[in-house]
């Protein structure tokens, strides 16, 4: 399922799947899916300087949801160094995603914050958020006329990292990620804590 979504996702972002060479891996666990993660070198692959990212969550339970693939690019050239430590960085993203049996494809973008380690402080700070706005088409149904609606679904994490040995990361966050689908109001793909590990290469 991985190699399929990432071969239909990999061409939005313009970046060849046979260059894409993972800086890091990671494994993410929470009450009821699991998330893994591969961060790439910073490349010139798109048309800007920038680094990828595939993620692919798997839930538990079969249904509402299935799975969430995200694959998402941080534009380095835009980024922006707010002190020494700090950085801000937009992104731009591809949701690939099963929820209340139906499948959501869309385009959007956001931006990562990252607080970096320092002398007196050893972990790594982030938070991120990414928005992808979606059409929905709705027939004509009795008097309701055809029409085009737009939808929003949106994603928000805020994560520490704390370095082990050999190049490895204790990671401890939260994530909230919200989807619309068909006619229903914004519902949760999940909300909740989540604890991994990552490996750096």
């Amino acid at each position: 399922m991985l190699n399929v979504c990432r071969y239909i996702l990999i061409p939005a972002l313009i970046a060849p799947i046979t260059s894409v060479l993972a800086a890091s891996s990671g494994l993410l666990i929470s009450t009821d899916s699991v998330k893994a993660y591969y961060l790439g070198n910073a490349n010139n692959y798109l048309p800007r300087y920038s680094r990828q990212q595939f993620s692919l969550i798997l839930s538990k339970e079969p249904d509402p949801r299935n799975f969430l693939f995200i694959a998402d690019a941080e534009l380095l050239d835009y980024q922006r160094i707010l002190k020494k430590d700090r950085t801000f960085t937009p992104k731009i993203a591809t949701f690939l995603a099963n929820f209340k049996n139906q499948s959501l494809l869309a385009l959007g973008g956001g931006a990562i914050f990252r607080q970096l380690p320092n002398e007196t402080r050893k972990y790594e700070l982030l938070s991120e958020l990414l928005i992808a706005p979606h059409i929905s088409n709705q027939g004509n149904t009795g008097r309701q006329p055809w029409r085009i609606d737009m939808k929003w679904s949106w994603s928000f994490k805020l994560q520490l990292n704390y370095p082990l040995a050999d190049n490895t990361e204790f990671n401890f966050g939260v994530r909230s990620i919200h989807m619309r689908t068909s006619k229903q109001d914004n519902q949760s793909f999940e909300t909740g804590l989540y604890i991994g590990l990552s490996s750096h290469y």
